[in-house]
């Protein structure tokens, strides 16, 4: 459900990411690790198999059976997600199969963690810490707009998300208030201020 702002889920700040995590189980917070340091989607993070991941070659492969648009790809895997994936291993001591497994829905085993029990987990942290607007995409969205906020290009960008086309992944991605500021700044036909840019200052307070 994508909650925040013209149908988009919030992106999260540092802090928000901290507190969420801090509230949520090993379990949940490692499939939303997923998420924000490999840019995958909820269903994605959560049908990880054992066999998907190599810690010590730093891949992670998405397969196309569980990728949206049905093309596999490969992530590097950052420090801190690995560090916080051996975390969830040592654990829970899960070897084989699905990273996150057992999941009952309508009736049947799905064989991995569902995204209700995801998606209510992350509202249950949230509305304890009073963070509006978020929801299971929010990761995935705060992890693509800060590389892109980092200056990575968009087809880089684009290799890591899975998303089919650049203008998908545009709509994606967030501007914050201070990123329109400091576009508008970069518009110059002066070298400094004007006396008069001066005097306005001063008369003003601005």
């Amino acid at each position: 459900m994508k909650v925040h702002g013209q149908g988009q889920a919030r992106i999260l700040s540092l802090s928000e990411v901290t507190a969420i995590f801090d509230e949520l189980s090993l379990r949940d917070r490692t499939v939303f690790a997923f998420c924000l340091y490999a840019g995958c989607r909820i269903s994605e993070a959560a049908s990880i198999r054992m066999e998907d991941v190599s810690l010590g070659d730093r891949l992670l492969l998405i397969p196309s059976n569980h990728s949206k648009n049905r093309q596999s790809r490969t992530i590097p895997v950052n420090q801190e997600l690995s560090a916080m994936v051996k975390e969830y291993l040592l654990a829970t001591g899960v070897r084989r199969g699905f990273m996150f497994p057992h999941c009952y829905e309508k009736g049947y085993e799905k064989g991995y963690l569902c995204r209700t029990t995801l998606h209510y987990s992350l509202q249950r942290a949230c509305n304890k810490l009073k963070i509006r607007g978020v929801s299971t995409h929010s990761f995935r969205r705060t992890c693509l707009t800060t590389m892109s906020n980092a200056g990575v290009p968009l087809h880089v960008i684009q290799a890591i998300s899975g998303h089919s086309t650049l203008s998908a992944l545009q709509k994606y991605l967030g501007v914050q208030p201070n990123q329109l500021f400091s576009a508008i700044d970069t518009i110059s036909m002066k070298s400094s201020p004007s006396p008069s840019d001066s005097a306005f200052s001063g008369k003003f307070g601005f």
